[in-house]
């Protein structure tokens, strides 16, 4: 019984040599490049050509496996109707990737912006007043010199009135062009680069009514001349 056992493993043994050795011999003689040429020379160069191009695509193959295997996947999640919060918690974590369809492409900036207009006190002072121009100015002009402090104060205090409603005009038209002004985006954007663009529409309008307000000084210093 041992000796029939130990025949088994021994042509056990000798099948997978055999097997073994058939396929070494396989891949010896493998050649993609056959030319049915008898040369030796010719047959070993087709040989080696064949093991160099298998290498070769041995290793591409494994290269692309490799790299599709690391390379990360892009997955595409779709939110509805984020709230503030949630858009503010997408765009940190994927600023560069996010995008957020605007349901209107176009928004004036008086919809979500607001700025408030400060006068100089003198401006919202009661020197520039009608009643302290008149209190400042006697009635009885027949007795008042036109050299008298109440006179140059009386004109120096309606200057002043007429140069604050001139600048409140201005002002006040700088603040409508902000307002009707357009933001136009086709994607929501980060509330920076909102902040961005309003501050410098807003600064343009104010130079605008700067230099506005600067004509019309010079036009109105060439009428008193």
């Amino acid at each position: 019984m041992e000796q029939s056992s130990d025949v088994q493993s021994i042509e056990l043994v000798s099948v997978k040599r055999s097997f073994i050795k058939a396929h070494l011999d396989y891949l010896q003689k493998f050649n993609l490049y056959n030319s049915k040429s008898n040369d030796i020379d010719t047959i070993h160069r087709e040989r080696l050509s064949t093991r160099l191009f298998v290498c070769s695509l041995f290793i591409l193959m494994s290269s692309t496996i490799i790299y599709t295997a690391l390379l990360s996947s892009t997955i595409n999640v779709t939110v509805y109707n984020p709230s503030e919060n949630k858009f503010r918690e997408i765009y940190e974590k994927y600023p560069n990737t996010y995008t957020c369809p605007c349901s209107h492409v176009s928004v004036q900036y008086n919809k979500f912006a607001h700025f408030q207009i400060t006068f100089h006190e003198v401006c919202k002072s009661e020197f520039i007043s009608q009643e302290w121009i008149d209190t400042t100015y006697s009635a009885n002009v027949s007795f008042i010199p036109p050299n008298d402090i109440r006179t140059i104060l009386s004109h120096f205090w309606t200057f002043v009135r007429s140069f604050c409603a001139l600048a409140n005009v201005n002002v006040i038209d700088a603040s409508n062009q902000f307002n009707s002004t357009n933001l136009v985006s086709r994607f929501v954007q980060p509330q920076h680069l909102i902040e961005t663009k309003a501050n410098a529409t807003l600064a343009l309008a104010l130079n605008s009514t700067l230099n506005n307000l600067k004509r019309n000084l010079l036009l109105t210093r060439e009428i008193i001349l």
